[in-house]
């Protein structure tokens, strides 16, 4: 009878040991991911993601691009809510790690994108219709190799000053408000629209673009005349005189 009690005790020892051993075999199930949402952000970070899968712990940490995701919530044990860190253009892999070390990684499960620039000044905001004029553009996420253009023609010049300015020469234009558009090397761009003027060049009497003696020939067949309007009269004096031939004579654009 006690050989038989001991031969029971025995079993329970094996049964009750047994069963520890399957709960630790339970709990050491490493984490699975299945899906990041949104699988994307820009490089500065801040976006609120929804990762899934299986076996999420209480106490889990996640990395997205090597980098610590903050605000990390467990919702269930196939759900965590996670604030994405700051991370460099390009994929990124997304790693769970349950607080007893096991881990699982999503890799290029995440999407670090450059953000599009942003224009906000142009200073000066005018210029004659030559061009020439050095302009400072102010606004965000420039990048350095962007490229501008005002009214539809290629600035010159451009330099980077920094990702919230460039510095540009301004391009021949049609007098008249144009707009100015900034595009980043990566193809994403901003316009600023109507918001750079081209004025008529002045003692250009004839509207062409330059001074030249086509303009000399205007003020001469207005000579003598008086009055509001006149074409001819590029000092704005109110008539067509010898003084208007001196001003355009002495502003001849260059050859």
């Amino acid at each position: 009878m006690k050989l038989t009690r001991y031969i029971i005790y025995f079993f329970c020892l094996v049964l009750i040991g047994f069963g520890i051993a399957v709960t630790t075999l339970q709990a050491a199930v490493a984490p699975t991911l299945t899906g990041v949402e949104p699988n994307s952000d820009v490089v500065i970070g801040g976006e609120t993601i929804k990762i899934t899968g299986e076996n999420f712990q209480d106490g889990a940490t996640v990395t997205i691009g090597g980098s610590a995701a903050s605000n990390v919530i467990f919702v269930s044990p196939t759900e965590l809510s996670v604030e994405a860190p700051p991370g460099t253009a390009g994929s990124a892999d997304v790693v769970v790690t349950n607080p007893d070390g096991k881990s699982s990684t999503l890799i290029g499960g995440f999407t670090y994108i450059e953000p599009p620039p942003t224009v906000t000044r142009v200073e000066p905001n005018s210029d004659v219709a030559t061009g020439g004029e050095t302009i400072k553009i102010t606004g965000e996420n420039f990048q350095d190799g962007a490229t501008v253009t005002i009214g539809g023609s290629a600035a010159s010049n451009v330099i980077f000053v920094s990702p919230t300015e460039l510095s540009v020469e301004a391009p021949p234009g049609t007098v008249g408000n144009v707009d100015i558009v900034v595009t980043n090397p990566d193809g994403k761009s901003d316009t600023l629209v109507d918001r750079f003027t081209y004025t008529p060049l002045p003692y250009d009497v004839t509207g062409d673009g330059v001074v030249n003696i086509l303009d000399l020939v205007r003020v001469a067949s207005q000579f003598g005349q008086a009055g509001a309007g006149l074409s001819g009269d590029a000092n704005g004096d109110g008539m067509v005189n010898i003084l208007d031939l001196v001003a355009v004579a002495n502003h001849f654009s260059p050859q």
